[in-house]
């Protein structure tokens, strides 16, 4: 369906405009070019979705959050350095939005700390 001259996208189209939502589902990781993904949006939210500019807009947020979490998950990763990555989301359009969030908020004082270790799960009391 990600291909907009295929038959199945086609279908797509037809079952997107009698349905009332749409489940895509896949037993493997999708690999897709930009156009690939913003084909396969636009068949869930049509009205939603412009050009691949919008689309590359909306991702650039994704790209800086996924690097830090890499990060988070390295055994020297430093959480002033993470801060300093997350702070390039004020750079980008949609990422302005992001920062003023109060998890936003949350997530970077929890940086601040530097010492990064992972929290010990609590377990019920056996009373």
């Amino acid at each position: 369906m990600r291909n907009q001259d295929t038959k199945s996208y086609a279908l797509g189209t037809e079952l997107a405009e009698w349905a009332a939502s749409l489940v895509f589902l896949t037993a493997t990781p999708i690999n897709l070019h930009q156009q690939d993904l913003l084909n396969l949006l636009e068949l869930l939210a049509p009205e939603d979705f412009g050009d691949l500019e919008d689309l590359a807009l909306r991702l650039e947020p994704n790209k800086i959050i996924n690097a830090v979490a890499a990060g988070l998950a390295e055994a020297s990763a430093s959480g002033h350095a993470m801060n300093a990555q997350l702070g390039r989301l004020g750079t980008t359009a949609l990422g302005q939005a992001l920062t003023k969030r109060p998890e936003f908020v949350l997530l970077t004082e929890l940086l601040s700390r530097d010492e990064l270790t992972p929290a010990t799960p609590s377990r019920p009391s056996d009373t």
